[in-house]
């Protein structure tokens, strides 16, 4: 299967059964050659190798090396192939929390009101191979 940026938005993948948000490529940086498409903690991200992502919580420890579940494709200069073989691997960086929200609930003329906090707990990982 081969395909490029102008041909859709989105495509659909019809070996897995998914839909690959093709928009995620113009976050590419030029220099780069080879990158992949991975779905990490139910979200598509466009990695290549060097690139530090935070996601939401994976398990391991620092230093851990680990590898990314579903390769949706891999793009190597001007080819997009599919590769059931295919893994990325990265190493974790850091495991911390975000900054925290703050959600406030309030009923108006019901003296009803409610404040709650939420801190998420994310991984920084550096991707090592493509």
């Amino acid at each position: 299967m081969t395909i490029n940026k102008n041909n859709a938005s989105l495509i659909f993948n019809k070996i897995k059964n998914i839909y690959v948000d093709m928009s995620i490529l113009d976050s590419m940086p030029d220099d780069c050659k080879d990158h992949a498409v991975v779905e990490l903690c139910g979200k598509q991200y466009n990695v290549f190798k060097g690139a530090v992502l935070a996601l939401e919580k994976i398990d391991g420890d620092v230093g851990e090396i680990v590898e990314c579940g579903k390769v949706l494709f891999i793009k190597t200069g001007d080819k997009v192939l599919y590769n059931p073989d295919i893994t990325v691997q990265a190493e974790i960086l850091e495991q911390k929390r975000d900054k925290k929200i703050v959600v406030y609930k309030k009923r108006r003329r019901k003296d009803y009101r409610k404040k709650q906090g939420h801190r998420q707990s994310i991984t920084i990982i550096k991707v090592i191979s493509c």
